[in-house]
């Protein structure tokens, strides 16, 4: 910390006063100046932790350092989004969002930050969620599952049926923790719904039905021709659409050392208009009428075709 400076008169007794009250302005100020809050500290020693990252030289490491690297960034960015979490809330209940009059604190992150509204209220509410969920907030805190992880076992606790004892809820945040940790989020999902079964089975079986009826598909026709699908299917369906269009999704063999370039996005729309393509010879009928495909052509290309096709029968009628 810099060293206060003082100011010293050497005339009346009031003169005295101002100068000790100049020199308590300065102290102060000075000590205002340079004291930081701990947790802006921290920001500034993890930007100056990234700077050096940036300016690393990754290429001299060797593979397994440059493996472990990559998980350890990846347990950061965890704690990072649990550190968003942490510090958005505190923001939330300073009033951030009051001082510059915007009309919610999600909606002064995207005021100050550019991020989309429904970010901000996603974080506040998982840390809503955190709040009776220690096991979570302390795994999500430390990077061992990250923020969707965390909002999916928050998520998967809330709804389990009121037949689960309340004695058992520790144990089952415990154990889908674990098995965000260990196996991902997709098994968190299956697991509580594991869960869900044994103590409701019934109401579990309603879920289903209930998933099953809001299954949608809409294909969108543009201006330039172009159709664009979006839709969500249940379980079942999904499973059914993936094990027939991941083997026709599969790369291509590579042909002369080259190998098949589409990205899974493009492969994905090639086997759907394959599954179309399979599916053309036993098309059902629209209004009592089976498909058409209509032509058009000019009358002098066709007298052509048909003209180059009598002479070829010709030909091979006089061999």
């Amino acid at each position: 910390m810099r060293e206060p400076i003082f100011f010293y008169s050497t005339g009346t007794s009031s003169g005295s006063v101002l100068s000790v009250a100049v020199a308590t302005v300065v102290l102060v100020s000075s000590i205002e100046n340079e004291y930081q809050h701990p947790a802006v500290e921290a920001v500034a020693a993890i930007a100056a932790g990234l700077d050096a990252l940036a300016d690393a030289s990754l290429w001299s490491m060797s593979t397994a350092e440059v493996s472990r690297l990559v998980v350890a960034v990846e347990r950061i960015d965890r704690r990072v989004a649990a550190a968003q979490v942490s510090v958005l809330a505190q923001a939330d209940r300073s009033g951030a969002a009051d001082q510059t009059g915007a009309s919610s604190t999600a909606v002064w992150l995207h005021n100050v930050a550019d991020l989309p509204v429904g970010v901000g209220r996603a974080r506040l509410a998982l840390h809503r969620a955190l709040t009776s969920r220690p096991v979570v907030a302390a795994a999500f805190s430390s990077g061992d599952i990250g923020l969707e992880a965390a909002t999916a076992v928050c998520s998967a606790i809330d709804a389990l049926p009121g037949g689960v004892p309340a004695a058992l809820y520790t144990q089952i945040e415990e154990l889908l923790v674990d098995t965000a940790r260990d196996e991902g989020t997709k098994a968190v999902v299956q697991r509580s719904m594991e869960i869900a079964n044994r103590f409701d089975p019934d109401g579990f079986e309603q879920q289903e039905a209930s998933v099953r009826s809001r299954r949608w598909l809409q294909l969108v026709r543009q201006h330039d021709g172009t159709v664009k699908l979006r839709g969500c299917l249940d379980k079942e369906s999904a499973a059914l659409a993936l094990a027939v269009l991941d083997p026709l999704a599969a790369p291509r063999p590579a042909t002369d050392g080259v190998r098949d370039t589409r990205l899974p996005e493009h492969r994905y729309a090639d086997a759907f208009l394959h599954l179309c393509q399979l599916a053309t010879p036993s098309l059902p009928e629209v209004r009592g009428e089976r498909p058409h495909m209509f032509v058009t052509t000019t009358l002098e290309s066709l007298q052509r075709r048909i003209g180059s096709a009598l002479g070829s029968q010709i030909g091979r009628a006089h061999v």
